[in-house]
């Protein structure tokens, strides 16, 4: 009884990996419906210009502009029983950074700033207060590898904006909300760094994968549940037919 049991409970994570298997395909069919396979230009200006202005693709590119590395925010794995402050060795999840153009006014504030920094812990109070990018990135794999800048030229930065199709988790907007409690996500793009569409045959392909893997598993579970309540029954009316007999 009792493998039939964990039969029945691996079949439930079957389905429910499956059914994962279509939700991502659905994502990155609807991704791949807003985006073309080349990344287009995003004026970052104009789009400073008109926050909130809906994109036409989602797959974009950003030529020269200043990130804003004194705003860093960061996920990273905390050892078990580690106390103090976290090692350069600390491995990174993922961080999230401000860009701007150079006609932002918060370019010449942090500007400013960054002369008088003159340590890493000071670099990290140049938050900009004005922007409408925000960066999610992996490039970074420790904390020692994080830049300590508060604000650098950079020629380009590419991937997806993922606002619509792949909404911030909570724990990640838990995470920027700390440092920047006043961000408007409604007028916020959030680009994650190197991403780009998926083929429309590797989406359709996890969706029917996905489908099937959780249509077989729910009938095998379906199968299990009443194979087990037959054999209940059947060793109920033996059981019962047993005390017939012996009485």
């Amino acid at each position: 009884m009792r493998t039939i049991v964990w039969m029945i409970i691996g079949g439930i994570i079957a389905v429910f990996m499956g059914l994962a298997g279509v939700a991502w395909g659905w994502q990155e069919l609807k991704l791949r419906d807003k985006s073309t396979d080349q990344p287009v230009e995003l004026e970052l200006a104009q789009q400073e210009a008109e926050p909130g202005k809906p994109l036409a693709n989602f797959h974009v590119k950003i030529g020269k502009h200043n990130a804003c590395y004194g705003g860093l925010v960061v996920s990273y794995q905390a050892k078990t029983l580690s106390l103090g402050k976290p090692k350069p060795t600390s491995k990174v999840n993922y961080a999230f950074y401000p860009v701007i153009s150079a006609s932002n006014p918060e370019t010449k504030r942090l500007e400013e700033l960054a002369e008088k920094a003159n340590d890493k812990e000071k670099a990290r109070g140049g938050q900009s207060r004005n922007f409408v990018v925000l960066v999610k990135t992996t490039r970074y794999k420790t904390l020692g590898e994080l830049p300590s800048e508060v604000i650098k030229p950079e020629d380009e930065v590419h991937g997806m904006v993922i606002n619509e199709i792949s909404p911030l988790k909570d724990e990640e907007k838990k995470l920027i909300l700390q440092d920047m409690p006043k961000i408007d996500f409604s007028k916020v793009l959030i680009l994650e760094e190197g991403r780009t569409p998926s083929s429309s045959f590797t989406a359709y392909g996890a969706m029917v994968c996905g489908a099937s893997c959780a249509g077989l598993a729910a009938l095998g579970v379906l199968g299990l549940i009443v194979a087990s309540v037959a054999g209940n029954k059947a060793n109920v009316n033996g059981k019962g037919a047993q005390d017939t007999e012996k009485r």
